[in-house]
């Protein structure tokens, strides 16, 4: 920042960055394994899904700055994929 003189970042703002990376991290990396062309097959789908949701819901209790985002995006995650949560609720 410095070297492009352009202003430094707050302590505040990289703790937002730091949170946002957290929960959006597993979202990141289910999106590249479920679309890669040669690795991606229907037997994915289901447990990417659920690993993604444990996993927010995991780190959204530990946010501070980003909680108003993660729990929203759990919610939402839930509400498109009923059937893979009702699926391993039965289970």
């Amino acid at each position: 920042m410095e070297t492009l003189k352009l202003p430094q970042f707050s302590k505040l703002e990289l703790e937002v960055l730091d949170e946002y990376v957290k929960f959006m991290g597993p979202i990141a990396i289910a999106l590249d394994r479920l679309q890669g062309e040669s690795e991606c097959f229907l037997g994915l789908l289901m447990p990417t899904i659920q690993q993604v949701s444990k996993k927010i819901n995991a780190c959204s209790t530990a946010l501070q700055h980003c909680s108003v985002l993660a729990q929203p995006l759990a919610t939402a995650v839930e509400e498109r994929f009923p059937m893979v949560f009702s699926y391993t609720a039965e289970s």
